[in-house]
């Protein structure tokens, strides 16, 4: 398991939201007062406060911070990293409401993978919040917006994910328990 360390800082909101990336060290703003640091390259599962942080970062890194704090969720599946759903006014389709960014706790992350998946959700969140595609596909303006960040901020951000590579996190259920639920 990671080793955290604990550094314990009230920071202001209006400074909680400018923290960029460092490389040496990761820092969290967790529910918006505390900072964890942890080293780089150490494995990381996904929850509620490193979602928030990584989106507040992220968002204001990369997407300007034009996106609204969503709603996160964690999902005990094997077969997905991550996904970006949303409710919508179904009879006339404009209402936008209740975007959820979901990543899987079955797999440890590291930094740099859980920062390109979160872009990726966010990619689908952008595109569907300003009504530019809702059908959070990965379509031509996906493609587009994922490359021009992929240039010009050095993600590897792609439409999908080798899952091969990710470990196992400790607290997940071994893949014959989803099997044995099949049959």
């Amino acid at each position: 398991m990671a080793s955290w360390s604990v550094v314990i800082t009230v920071v202001p909101m209006c400074l909680a939201h400018t923290v960029g990336i460092a490389t040496v060290v990761f820092d969290f703003i967790m529910c918006g007062r505390a900072v964890v640091q942890r080293n780089v390259g150490e494995l990381m599962v996904a929850d509620a406060d490193n979602m928030r942080a990584t989106f507040i970062k992220c968002n204001n890194a990369y997407f300007e911070g034009k996106l609204p704090l969503p709603n996160f969720g964690l999902v005990h599946r094997y077969d997905t990293c991550a996904y970006f759903h949303y409710n919508y006014d179904r009879w006339f389709g404009c209402k936008f409401y209740d975007p959820i960014i979901q990543f899987t706790d079955y797999y440890d992350f590291t930094e740099k993978m859980f920062v390109d998946l979160m872009c990726h959700e966010m990619i689908h969140y952008y595109l569907a919040y300003y009504g530019i595609d809702r059908k959070v596909k990965h379509g031509k303006e996906f493609n587009e917006m994922a490359d021009c960040l992929n240039k010009k901020y050095r993600l590897h951000i792609t439409e999908d994910y080798d899952k091969s590579t990710l470990k196992r996190s400790a607290d997940a259920p071994l893949l014959k328990y989803w099997l044995s639920n099949l049959f």
